[in-house]
């Protein structure tokens, strides 16, 4: 058993579902390993969990809601084991390579989902996302990655804070759930409850958003009139013009990439080419705010997370003793408070909490024996912060997560243009519409295999640059940023050198306008491969 074992296939177990005629027909998908499909098992990247998981009575929701629309299900894909890291290495089945970057990782925990989609397997592909497990691999493989506002409790779908009526029948295992508080969840093997959601891959927008589509009905609130798709009478015109839509571009975000100032660069040239296309493809006009500093801007949205910045500041100036920083300007972003490494810290306590209350039942029958090698620590931390010692740390994390997400809804969904000059420090006046948080998607281009789990600044860099979504609930989706010249308006979606991703966020509920915005961006450029 080594994660250095090279995995080849991404499909765990192949078979066919065809899907009923619909929108989606002649479109292919494959399904993570983590979720309900009927007649098969799931086995969450764990032999064990596969053994004992029992049959699905019944598809996940989004399982069902593909085939209904057309789509044809080819199978169940690989995945880091019980969802529990975002690297893509599995100390039991193997770790793939990455179709768009040979030599490294393709990250996880969806690896299987995004290798396939990568790869030309199938068409779109269905992952979960709890700390960054849909958005991570996305980035590495140059993928489009949508993680929603819903997360998947403890009664199945909520979308709007409202548990979905309908339930596949299959608990967290695969057993029944009327009997076993521990087989809480219908739809998925949980992790993190406050977390989870389902999310999906595709390679090119167009596929993308007939997907969102489809998905979006289970996993955000209805969309507003003005961004009904065509085919709904009166859609367009409702509007009364293109969307006015602000991109917000925190610097202190930028830096925790190894190449922000290059995302930076793409996704300039990719906005500025798009303000002389055509007419017809610019439904979404954006208008882009440079944000100096939006971690300390957020520590004052939320008090909650003073006590987390402070902790994480003392462990800093610890390692900084004896040490020499490369240079004044570095010596001073270490030693003074950081917003993004608190609301790390806060997704760090809530989950390891929650992921202990899940999972402990599995390691207590099987022994620490049952778990991965490579998985060991990280549920030997997860038992940590589920401490009685503990329990006031996490309870000041869930405030600090109600807050996290009344600042950010705030921000994004406001209509009025009060908030950002004080954000951005002063400037022009902004139009009034809803913006999106632009970000990158990871710490850096994909690794190469077998150094993730050395390298500790680069995870936490990540997580401060997932943490957000996840605190506030809100819907973020990956775009992928190739190196093209986009004035020969020839442009395709995929990059023959390593991947490199932006990221948008928006506020909790805000999907289809985020939906929108990012395939008005895409349709203004790139061409169908």
């Amino acid at each position: 058993m080594t994660a250095a074992l090279i995995l080849t296939d991404p499909m765990i177990r192949r078979f066919r579902i065809s899907g009923s005629a619909g929108t989606l027909s002649g479109l292919t998908f494959v399904v993570k390993d983590n979720l309900a499909v009927a007649g098969h098992p799931s086995g969450a990247g764990n032999p064990i969990w596969l053994e004992k998981s029992g049959i699905a009575r019944a598809h996940a929701q989004p399982v069902a809601a593909l085939l209904d629309a057309g789509a044809d299900c080819l199978g169940k894909a690989h995945m880091d084991e019980l969802a529990f890291s975002v690297s893509g290495e599995n100390a039991w089945y193997g770790t793939l390579d990455n179709p768009a970057a040979p030599g490294r990782i393709v990250g996880g925990s969806s690896s299987g989902s995004a290798h396939a989609v990568a790869s030309g397997l199938c068409d779109l592909a269905l992952g979960t996302d709890t700390g960054g497990s849909v958005r991570v691999p996305a980035a590495y493989c140059g993928l489009y990655g949508f993680r929603p506002s819903a997360k998947i409790g403890r009664q199945g779908l909520e979308a709007n804070g409202q548990p979905s009526s309908e339930s596949s029948g299959q608990g967290s295992s695969g057993a029944d759930s009327s009997s076993d508080s521990r087989r809480q969840v219908p739809d998925l093997v949980p992790l993190a409850p406050s977390f989870d959601t389902i999310g999906w891959f595709a390679r090119d927008w167009r596929t993308f958003d007939r997907a969102g589509q489809v998905l979006l009905p289970l996993l955000a609130p209805s969309p507003p009139a003005q961004l009904q798709k065509a085919g709904e009478p009166g859609a367009r015109e409702n509007e009364g013009g293109a969307l006015v839509v602000r991109l917000l571009v925190p610097e202190d975000y930028l830096s925790l990439h190894d190449q922000g100032p290059e995302i930076g660069a793409r996704l300039e040239r990719l906005l500025d080419s798009g303000a002389n296309g055509p007419e017809a493809a610019r439904r979404v006009e954006f208008d882009v705010v440079r944000v100096p500093s939006f971690g300390d801007w957020l520590l004052e949205q939320c008090p909650s997370l003073g006590p987390f910045a402070s902790a994480d500041l003392e462990t800093r100036r610890e390692s900084l003793r004896g040490a020499s920083p490369g240079g004044s300007a570095e010596k001073v972003r270490l030693l003074r408070p950081s917003g993004s490494a608190a609301a790390r810290d806060v997704m760090r306590a809530v989950q390891g909490a929650e992921i202990w209350a899940t999972l402990k039942y599995f390691v207590e029958e099987n022994g620490w024996e049952g778990l991965g090698s490579d998985l060991h620590d990280r549920m030997a931390w997860a038992r940590t912060c589920a401490l009685p010692e503990k329990a006031t740390e996490v309870a000041l994390g869930r405030e600090a997560m109600a807050e996290a997400q009344a600042a950010l809804g705030r921000l994004l969904h406001s209509q009025s243009d009060d908030v950002t000059p004080s954000l951005a420090g002063g400037g022009r006046s902004r139009p009034p519409g809803a913006s999106l948080l632009v970000l990158p998607a990871t710490a850096a281009s994909p690794p190469e295999r077998g150094t993730t789990t050395t390298n500790e600044d680069f995870r936490r860099r990540t997580f401060e640059l997932t943490a957000l979504a996840g605190l506030a609930r809100c819907p973020q989706v990956v775009f992928p940023l190739p190196e093209v010249d986009l004035d020969s308006n020839d442009a395709t979606e995929r990059d023959s050198n390593q991947p490199l991703a932006a990221s948008f966020l928006g506020a909790h509920g805000c999907d289809w306008l985020l939906l929108e915005a990012v395939t008005s961006l895409a349709k203004s450029h790139f061409k169908m491969p």
